[in-house]
């Protein structure tokens, strides 16, 4: 059995010199509900599209070639569920003591190195 959330990783935030991001792996769990909460917010945003947008496909187009996905985005999971993995930013202009309100505050670049460097180490590849 392999348990998470105890072991605290640090990367350094490659676009802020001297910054470096304090986070633990998400369990189980948060994940499933980070999960579940992204897919309720594509369905809320789905109900209002015409159904016949989704029947007018081009049958005959070749299919995908299958890539292995290296990135996550805000559909696959809750970022801000993700970002509890966040224990604390450390460098100049971050505070000493850390909380989520801290986590809405971050710019866009910094928000998307900690969601994706948390799921990342959080989400076990499928083989």
């Amino acid at each position: 059995m392999a348990l998470v959330g105890d072991k605290v990783f640090t990367k350094l935030i490659p676009h802020e010199p001297g910054c470096a991001l304090e986070y633990r792996q998400l369990t189980g769990k948060i994940l499933e509900r980070a999960q579940r909460k992204a897919q309720l917010a594509a369905l809320e945003l789905a109900r209002g599209l015409d159904p016949a947008m989704f029947t007018n496909r081009d049958d005959k187009a070749e299919p995908a070639e299958k890539v292995e996905k290296t990135t996550f985005t805000s559909s696959d999971y809750d970022i801000d569920m993700v970002l509890k993995g966040v224990v604390r930013i450390t460098g100049e202009g971050y505070p000493e003591k850390w909380g989520d309100k801290h986590c809405e505050k971050l710019d866009s670049a910094t928000r998307e190195f900690a969601f994706q460097t948390i799921l990342e180490e959080s989400v076990v590849p499928s083989s």
